[in-house]
């Protein structure tokens, strides 16, 4: 079974197309380019955890997870150029 199937059995069309406005918002919000990015999946599985517990607004939908995922995406991306600025700036050590 795919997972449209199931999410199909699970949420009405009303509501797969709420989930689906606030994942394109928070994407965009978050500057998010590429379905590969584990930010991405992320933000997929809070909307629908928060949609499992019957949240149907796509604006609270997007607040909830911009609200709990922008801090995590905030970490990671210090985290990963954290590398780069190190390297950057080691290069200019004598």
């Amino acid at each position: 079974m795919t997972i449209r199937a199931l999410e199909a059995q699970i949420f009405d069309p009303a509501h797969i197309e709420a989930m689906r406005l606030a994942f394109h918002r928070a994407c965009e919000a978050l500057q998010l380019r590429g379905t590969s990015e584990a930010i991405t999946e992320i933000v997929a599985a809070k909307i629908i955890e928060f949609a499992k517990a019957g949240e149907v607004d796509p604006e609270r939908l997007f607040s909830k997870v911009l609200s709990e995922v922008s801090e995590l995406y905030m970490i990671l991306l210090d985290f990963f150029r954290a590398p780069i600025l190190r390297d950057k700036h080691s290069h200019n050590v004598p």
